[in-house]
């Protein structure tokens, strides 16, 4: 069911940590991005935008003005890189709740 529901666009892989993942999330990361690609579902209308990631992290953040981010989360953070949302997807990031949620 989970690989239907993200193949036809309606939801997105997650995992909400980095070492527990599902047996075949390589799988459902790979739907993910192809529904992207083809604007199914939730894709449909989907602009890219850069966002701001972490080293280590799980999510990723929003960029303002091109200079950084106002998220709580990212006060203390170091080694910030800027990304496509589309890659932080495909790496298996997720939207951060504070500041993109």
């Amino acid at each position: 069911i989970n690989e239907g529901i993200i193949a036809s666009g309606l939801a997105c892989a997650y995992s909400p940590t980095k070492t527990k993942k599902v047996h075949n999330y390589d799988k459902l990361m790979g739907l993910q991005k192809l529904a992207r690609v083809h604007k199914l579902g939730m894709w449909n209308d989907f602009k890219d935008y850069d966002t701001i990631v972490t080293p280590n992290g799980s999510a990723f953040h929003k960029l303002n003005n091109n200079k950084g981010s106002d998220c709580k989360h990212l006060v203390r953070s170091k080694n910030l890189s800027v990304i496509k949302a589309s890659v932080a997807y495909d790496r298996g990031l997720h939207p951060c709740r504070n500041c993109l949620g």
